[in-house]
Formats: structure tokens, C-alpha cells, sequence
């Protein structure tokens, strides 16, 4: 049966799950925002050969893991998305500073003006 998902029984989900969810979330943004080292572990074939003095006796070869640690570096996105969010007041997105100074000598002549008296 072909059903569109629109028209199925939705199941609430419980606030618990909601709440780890979102926490999930902010975890990972957070690590995005900051870095962090991932650790991996690779299987490496590694060449043996043991020597009875200057004759060789014996050579095989074992499969061992071995640990690699990439570097992830901070990313600006997730540090402006983090921080806007965080501290509204100190980091929302202001517009372009240009446009910002424009506006700022618009709102000082305007304000210049409605104080002068009409002659």
C-alpha cells in the first residue's frame, strides 16, 4: 500500500528525547565550532624476519592496528551560528560595516534637522 507520509498517524515524541536530541545537536556544533582531534584505528601489515646469526630462519607477516589522529580544524560558520546565538547582544549579524556607517550619518542629519527651526 502507497501511502503518502503526510496522511499517516504522526507519534509524539516524548520531551526526554527532544531534549537529548537538542543536546546532541549543540555537542556536535560545538565540536565543529571549536575542532578537535578524531582518532581512527587502521589494520597494517607489518613484515617480520628473525635471523639465526647472519642466516635468516624465518619471515612472516602480522596484521596489527594502528591509531591515526587527524586534526579537524575550527570552522567560521559554526563559530558565527554559535556565537550569534550565545550572545545575541555581542555577535548578531550586524550587516556591512559601510552600510552601517551610512545609516548612522543619515539617522545624525535627520535627527539635525527635526532640532532646526523652520524659517
Amino acid at each position: 500500500m502507497n501511502e503518502s507520509p503526510s496522511l499517516l498517524p504522526r507519534v509524539p515524541i516524548p520531551a526526554a528525547d527532544v531534549d537529548a536530541r537538542s543536546a546532541a545537536v549543540e555537542d556536535a556544533l560545538y565540536l565543529l565550532a571549536t575542532g578537535y582531534v578524531e582518532r581512527t584505528v587502521k589494520l597494517v601489515k607489518c613484515k617480520h624476519v628473525e635471523y639465526d646469526g647472519a642466516k635468516k630462519c624465518a619471515e612472516y607477516e602480522t596484521i596489527e592496528p594502528q591509531t591515526e589522529e587527524a586534526v579537524v580544524a575550527p570552522n567560521v560558520t559554526a563559530i558565527r551560528f554559535w556565537l550569534a546565538n550565545r550572545r545575541p547582544e555581542l555577535w548578531a549579524s550586524q550587516g556591512d560595516p559601510a552600510e552601517q556607517a551610512s545609516l548612522e550619518k543619515m539617522d545624525a542629519l535627520l535627527a539635525r534637522l527635526s532640532q532646526e527651526p523652520e524659517a
